[in-house]
């Protein structure tokens, strides 16, 4: 008889193990072992790695900040952090955004799973960067402020319209009038989910939305 063993523990024993890798072994990017005189990153990343230039971004989001380029080279450690369970990479990857300028946050926000799919995964990616960039910037985390109400499919093989209309009234917000927020993600394609997220915010009384990612597309 086969043991079949849920997703979810499979996710936490990942974690678990990945959190066992001694730091400053691999380069956290492509995981090749490091060389003497490399640190955290290998040089043939850090000189490969593209960072994020200014790119405007649709309303109701107020702005946004990002660390990189969204390319073939850093989505292998993202989709490692997503869906491989190596939540360690959450201070690497948040390690790098700037923060907005001229902006004081009042609120880091993650953008919320459904929960069957946070059960099936075991942990939301963008709640541990919160938890990253709040120990950077001493601003406080909300992790029950926004809620996805529809467990909606992946976003990754649909268009911009079919995006839109795939989010379109996911989410609620519980009030938080007045509050000025960072909402946080791992990667802005379109930017169709942090849109949906900031109207929800903005519906429950948000004076600012600010979209906060370690990569973005929107180049």
């Amino acid at each position: 008889m086969k043991l079949r063993i849920p997703p979810f523990f499979k996710k936490a024993l990942n974690a678990l193990l990945s959190g066992l890798v001694p730091e400053g072994i691999k380069c956290w990017c492509c995981e090749r072992e490091l060389r003497s005189g490399e640190t955290d990153l290998c040089e043939d990343c850090r000189k490969a790695i593209r960072y994020a230039a200014y790119h405007p971004v649709p309303a109701p989001l107020d702005g946004l900040t990002s660390a990189y380029r969204y390319d073939d080279l850093i989505s292998q450690p993202i989709l490692r952090f997503k869906y491989n369970g190596h939540t360690y990479l959450a201070d690497h990857l948040a390690k790098e955004i700037p923060p907005l300028a001229d902006v004081r946050l009042d609120v880091l926000v993650p953008v919320p799973l459904h929960k069957k799919r946070l059960h099936e995964r075991g942990y939301n990616q963008s709640e541990l960067l919160c938890e990253a960039l709040s120990k950077r910037w001493n601003i406080p985390v909300s992790t029950d402020l926004l809620h996805r109400d529809r467990n909606t499919p992946s976003q990754t093989k649909l268009d911009t319209n079919q995006r839109k209309a795939n989010v379109k009234k996911a989410f609620s917000a519980k009030p938080c009038k007045g509050l000025t927020i960072g909402l946080v993600d791992d990667v802005i394609t379109s930017g169709s989910t942090l849109c949906a997220c900031a109207a929800a915010l903005k519906a429950a009384g948000a004076k600012e939305v600010y979209a906060i990612t370690v990569a973005s597309a929107m180049h």
